[in-house]
C-alpha cells in the first residue's frame, strides 16, 4: 500500500518568493493600465512586462512546488519527490535513523538518514549517508507520518 504525505503549508520553503511575485504582478498590472502609460518609454514598458513574466513563472513554480511535492511510503521503501524532480525511493533496509539538523544553526529540522551507494569510478563505489527532511511534511512529528514510520522502521528511532 502506498501512502503520500504532502508538504505542510507552514514549511513552504520559498513562501517569500510567492509573496514577492504576487506583489510584483499586482504592480505590473497597475503600471500597465494607468492613464499615463503613454508617457513611459517603450523600453521601460518591456522591462516591466519581462519582470511580470518572470514573476509569473516564479509564482507557478512556487505553487507547483507546494502541490506536486510529497513524501511517499510503501512496502518497498520511503521516498521524496520535490517538484520538478522525480521520486527518489530508498529501500527500508537502507534507512538508518531519524536525526536532527539545524540550517545556519537556527532553523531546526528532523531528518531521515539513509545509506546510499555512489560510483567513484567505473569499478569502485562508496557508501555514503544522505537525508530526507521529515519536518517539511504533514503528520510530523506528531501524526500519521510519524506513526507510519515508527511502524515500518522502529529501529530508526533508537
Amino acid at each position: 500500500m502506498i501512502k503520500k504525505y504532502r508538504i505542510a503549508w507552514w514549511r513552504l520553503q520559498h513562501w517569500w518568493l510567492i509573496i514577492l511575485a504576487v506583489i510584483t504582478l499586482f504592480q505590473v498590472g497597475r503600471s500597465l493600465t494607468s492613464p499615463g502609460v503613454d508617457l513611459v518609454p517603450v523600453w521601460l514598458r518591456l522591462v516591466v512586462v519581462t519582470g511580470g513574466l518572470l514573476m509569473t513563472a516564479m509564482l507557478v513554480w512556487g505553487v507547483m512546488q507546494f502541490f506536486a511535492s510529497y513524501l511517499q511510503m510503501s512496502d518497498e521503501g520511503v521516498g521524496v519527490r520535490h517538484w520538478p524532480t522525480k521520486l527518489k525511493l530508498v529501500p527500508w533496509n537502507k534507512v538508518e535513523r531519524v536525526g536532527k539538523y539545524a540550517t545556519l544553526g537556527i532553523f531546526k529540522s528532523d531528518i531521515l538518514i539513509f545509506k546510499e551507494m555512489h560510483q567513484i569510478s567505473g569499478v569502485e563505489s562508496k557508501e555514503e549517508f544522505n537525508v530526507f527532511t521529515l519536518s517539511d511534511f504533514q503528520g510530523w512529528p506528531k501524526g500519521e507520518l510519524a506513526d507510519d514510520l515508527r511502524k515500518r522502521r522502529p529501529q530508526a528511532f533508537k
